[in-house]
């Protein structure tokens, strides 16, 4: 496992090692134009679970409904990272142009996707999120699992 692993990073280092990188500031730039919509995403998919699927968690007398939510909000947020990553790989290797110029996908890759501002505009879908399904589920309506994210 160790051994397919490692060859799969030296084809990566191999394919971009001949071909031009892309400047960090370009990669700066594509960070500070997604953030705000990768935030209105994970939010907009917060305010779609929050108010749609998760009140379909019916109270069951002798249950714990609380816990029941969070197994939902957990199963979504793996979809929201799933959507976040492939979306934002996708966004970069097809549709953005950095400094008007194409770029293999091994190039983008690991040039821009495999770099902490990714990680970083992740963790701000995730935040923004679990921020609108924390909030709606608390304070919209009287449900049975309003305390799950929020104990006050």
């Amino acid at each position: 496992m160790k051994e397919v692993m490692s060859n799969q990073v030296v084809f990566i280092l191999q394919a971009t090692s001949g071909q031009s990188r892309i400047a960090p500031i370009l990669v700066d730039r594509w960070f500070s134009e997604l953030a705000p919509w990768i935030a209105v995403l994970g939010a907009s998919l917060g305010l779609l679970v929050a108010l749609v699927w998760l009140p379909r968690v019916l109270p069951i007398p002798h249950a714990d409904d609380a816990r029941r939510a969070r197994r939902r909000v957990l199963a979504a947020l793996c979809f929201v990272v799933i959507l976040s990553a492939g979306s934002l790989l996708l966004y970069a290797s097809l549709v953005y142009s950095f400094n008007n110029r194409i770029y293999p996908f091994a190039v983008v890759f690991a040039d821009v996707f495999m770099t902490l501002k990714t990680f970083t505009l992740i963790l701000i879908a995730i935040s923004s999120f679990l921020a609108v399904v924390a909030l709606c589920s608390r304070f919209v309506g009287r449900r049975s699992y309003r305390y799950m994210l929020i104990r006050w």
